[in-house]
């Protein structure tokens, strides 16, 4: 039987924002090893978006997102499903209802601006829950995209697994503990990198990566 996923309508489902971020880095951890070349990545992160606000980015080159913005005061989550019949709305049927004044300008400007939102979550640093506007749910199964664009992040290393064999062709085998061990965020070594992509060779690529993903590592190069 197919597990739930998290979505709007399961946000019970969606890893506590308080070790959220840490979820974030690990799966762009994963990618940088995984996926080495940054523009053929599904998942990345970026320690230093600005001075104040870290960003995590899914997207899938069919005109999916997931756009997530870390600041001291919290974390919002924009996402957009180009199959939602909430096309192109920003802020219909009360979706951004009730968002924090400091998500605003994450929200409304660039990039999420251009590209839209079929859905939005957010979770205030000292509230460990999520939240969500005043939501009339669109019709048809697709829904608001939310179900499938945030499956991976129920926090079990066995979905991101799961997704991964099914997305990256060349992998013929994903080992469920080290990926249970990035999620651990344990530190990054040559051979857990290795044993994750026998073909890694660029070291000091990796290092910098990580180093934006802010995930630990040792003695890559």
């Amino acid at each position: 039987m197919l597990m739930a996923s998290p979505s709007t309508q399961r946000l019970n489902l969606l890893f506590p924002p308080a070790q959220f971020q840490s979820l974030c880095r690990s799966i762009s951890a994963l990618e940088a090893i995984i996926s080495p070349e940054w523009v053929d990545r599904y998942y990345s992160y970026q320690n230093d978006w600005s001075e104040s606000e870290e960003f995590f980015e899914m997207r899938n080159g069919a005109g999916d997102y997931v756009m997530v913005c870390f600041r001291p005061e919290g974390i919002v989550i924009n996402g957009f499903a180009h199959e939602s019949k909430r096309d192109d709305l920003v802020a219909g049927m009360g979706m951004m209802t009730g968002l924090p004044p400091f998500f605003h300008e994450f929200m409304f400007e660039e990039p999420v601006k251009t590209i839209g939102s079929t859905f939005c979550i957010w979770a205030l640093k000292d509230e460990n829950e999520w939240t969500i506007g005043n939501v009339a749910f669109p019709d048809g199964p697709f829904g608001d995209g939310s179900q499938l664009l945030l499956s991976v992040f129920d926090g079990l290393p066995e979905s991101y697994r799961n997704w991964a064999l099914d997305y990256y062709d060349e992998l013929e085998g994903l080992d469920l503990e080290l990926v249970a061990s990035i999620y651990r965020f344990e530190p990054i070594t040559v051979d857990l990198a290795l044993a994750l992509n026998p073909d890694l060779d660029d070291w000091e690529s990796l290092s910098k990566d990580l180093d934006s993903i802010g995930y630990p590592y040792q003695n890559l190069y």
